[in-house]
């Protein structure tokens, strides 16, 4: 996958198609990190669209949530997604 440290460095073509795709990879994670968030607060706790955005944010910042959790799948959503 990567060079043997005995072998030649990876060409700046090379390295940029590297660095490309694992940019790719970690913006796909980060994603759907923050679609999961989405989704649960805003179908669990009925907060909008934005709110549940910066909620799912702040979470995976790790500064936790912002809104109060008003219902009980909603709490129980937020223990499992922090941990996550």
């Amino acid at each position: 996958m990567f060079e043997h440290r005995s072998e030649q460095l990876a060409s700046p073509s090379v390295f940029a198609q590297r660095m490309l795709r694992y940019g790719l990879v970690t913006a796909g994670i980060i994603l759907f990190s923050l679609g999961i968030g989405i989704l649960g607060y805003h179908s669990l706790e009925s907060l909008s669209w934005i709110d549940s955005l910066l909620n799912a944010s702040m979470i995976l910042g790790g500064m936790g949530p912002v809104n109060t959790l008003q219902t009980d799948a909603g709490k129980i959503f937020a223990s499992f997604y922090a941990l996550y």
